[in-house]
């Protein structure tokens, strides 16, 4: 005999995508503030970007150093200042620091070729990403819904999904942030360099807590 279905609601997709519109609502920003954040950000990795050369000349001089430090190995072994078993472990030792420098510059090369373009990525979805997906086709809102975030769970005709690690700060924090901004740029009286002057410790902030976490939007 048929068992019957205990599923006695279907839920629609009209209602998971106005779900899942309510959900990317969490991670909204507006268009003018992302523009103000972008041009500190970038003014801002121009001068960080002197500190990144800075750390990358201090490893590759000290990887010189070690570098050297391995090729006398050899010599004091021919004469005669080490023995073999020495030889080996100092050369061992020192190509495990070596391998750390390696990666040290090639974390610090890779960090100043994609912060920028990370950051940028990550602000449009914030911007844009909710009328992408009420405007897109299929494959946009599969786009949007797998960058927005994971686990997505559809229990009692209810959505739920765990955001991306990399959204969190603007759920928790965009709203105030945005009162700010709103409350300097009614003043009439503001400048521009004002504007940037006065906020930009909050961007700052807000930025620390999505460094965090580097894996934004690809």
């Amino acid at each position: 005999m048929d068992r019957p279905c205990n599923q006695t609601k279907y839920t629609l997709v009209e209602d998971i995508e106005s779900d899942i519109d309510k959900e990317l609502g969490k991670y909204t920003i507006i268009p003018e503030f992302r523009d103000l954040a972008l041009k500190i950000l970038r003014r801002n990795n121009k001068i960080e970007s002197s500190e990144r050369n800075r750390m990358y000349d201090k490893h590759q001089k000290q990887r010189s150093e070690l570098q050297s430090q391995r090729d006398s190995l050899i010599d004091y072994l021919h004469r005669g200042l080490i023995d073999e078993d020495e030889y080996k472990h100092q050369k061992n030792r020192i190509q495990v620091e070596i391998d750390g420098k390696d990666q040290l510059l090639r974390n610090t090369e890779k960090r100043a070729d994609d912060w920028m373009e990370l950051n940028e990525k990550a602000f449009n979805f914030a911007t844009y990403a909710r009328i992408h997906f009420q405007d897109g086709d299929v494959r946009t809102k599969r786009d949007i819904l797998k960058t927005l975030g994971k686990n997505l769970t559809l229990k009692n005709n209810e959505l739920t999904i765990e955001p991306n690690e990399w959204l969190v700060p603007i759920a928790e924090n965009y709203s105030e942030i945005e009162r700010s901004y709103l409350k300097v740029r009614t003043n009439k009286k503001t400048t521009s360099k004002e504007m940037e002057v006065a906020l930009a410790p909050i961007y700052e902030n807000w930025r620390a807590q999505w460094d965090l976490n580097p894996r934004h939007p690809a």
